[in-house]
């Protein structure tokens, strides 16, 4: 019997480009390193095939991450897909996801894509502003969000995803309400609304601390948000995760197995994995993770594979799954918690549930505990009170 690890990652570090706010894994697109990387990947996924377990787990979903995926030729994209395709237990109904910003891609790729059998594309829109996708430094403007729309469409893609951003530099409420109607008038499947955040080591960090960057007031991004929330909800978009909005029936299904702290194998620079208790991380720097792979080691970060065998560790596993879980606005089922955990919920947070609940950032309804609408606009406080 296998175990039960039914998402793949695959991480493509490189980029045109690093923009101001990014601090996710990522390094500029070099085509000599990107072809031995690409080896690697390959290498990583013959050391994971030796654990007949991992085999023979039914994979339901794949995203490939970056990063931009799209930046690598399209024969290597595709050629990875057939080696999982080759080597792992795919449903026949899987999510296959690719990443693209939209000045990475052409038509005739689109169609290739396609054909190889991604079958939802998520394009890192950000804003339908070209002064602020300027700003910000994106590679791309308006008109190649339109064009990577119809061409993606006229490729085979019914499943399309935006990610847009608010909280932007200089950015107004006016140009918020644009971006969503724009985003909103182009009938995607799904849409990500992200909070900008400044992290530590970004150039918007240092921009920020010498007085450089001017973001809009906590109360307006605030305000923000919720326009966001009431415009797609009133367009039939569904609110069914803190940043996430589907059309009936289009939820992501691979980002579903993270909020529902399901097990996964990540593969690539960065790429975290969580199979059989263990949590894990691939080290980040894409010629050090060629290094290992290439002597047919795991690239495993030093002191990354613990099991949380301790008390203090199971306690620490509850607030990751309550934290995840509360991210879904369908909340957490009480029973499957005492199932995972032995224990119940009510029981391990007696003194911090009923206080949230009387402080109405909590919801406890048909045996499942929510966020109320107060609890989604600070959820990050709410989250710390079970970590």
């Amino acid at each position: 019997m296998g175990i039960d690890v039914s998402g793949l990652y695959i991480h493509i570090p490189f980029c045109v480009k690093k923009c101001g706010y990014c601090d996710f894994n990522s390094y500029p697109y070099k085509e000599r390193i990107a072809d031995k990387y690409v080896n690697a990947l390959k290498r990583e996924r013959y050391i994971h095939l030796n654990d007949s377990h991992l085999r023979n787990s039914k994979i339901m979903t794949i995203f490939f991450g970056g990063g931009t995926p799209t930046i690598l030729k399209v024969r290597q994209l595709t050629g990875i897909l057939k080696l999982c395709r080759d080597s792992f237990n795919l449903s026949e109904d899987c999510e296959i996801t690719i990443e693209a910003n939209p000045g990475t891609i052409t038509q005739n790729a689109l169609v290739s894509l396609r054909k190889a059998g991604f079958n939802r594309l998520s394009l890192g829109i950000q804003s339908f502003s070209n002064r602020l996708l300027k700003e910000i430094g994106r590679v791309h403007n308006t008109d190649e969000i339109y064009h990577s729309v119809s061409w993606a469409r006229k490729g085979g893609f019914r499943n399309i995803s935006f990610d847009l951003i608010f909280g932007l530099p200089d950015q107004t409420m006016n140009d918020w309400k644009d971006t969503l109607l724009r985003a909103i008038d182009l009938k995607p499947m799904h849409i990500s609304t992200y909070n900008l955040t400044v992290e530590k080591g970004t150039l918007f960090y240092c921009e920020l601390k010498k007085g450089r960057l001017i973001l809009p007031s906590e109360d307006l991004q605030v305000e923000m948000y919720e326009s966001g929330i009431n415009l797609l909800q009133d367009a039939n978009f569904e609110h069914y995760e803190i940043s996430s909005f589907a059309r009936p029936e289009w939820r992501c299904r691979h980002n579903q197995i993270y909020w529902r702290n399901e097990e996964y194998l990540g593969i690539g620079a960065g790429a975290s994995s969580y199979i059989d208790g263990y949590r894990y991380r691939n080290k980040d720097n894409p010629e050090d993770y060629i290094e290992d792979v290439t002597a047919g080691k795991l690239p495993v970060l030093e002191g990354e594979r613990l099991k949380n065998e301790t008390l203090i560790d199971k306690r620490r596993m509850m607030g990751e799954y309550i934290m995840l879980g509360l991210r879904m606005l369908d909340g957490i089922d009480l029973n499957r918690f005492e199932e995972r955990f032995g224990i119940g919920m009510l029981d391990v947070y007696h003194l911090v549930i009923p206080r949230l609940i009387e402080e109405r950032f909590l919801l406890l309804e048909d045996n499942s505990l929510k966020l109320t609408h107060h609890g989604i606009i600070f959820s990050d406080r709410v989250f710390q009170d079970f970590l």
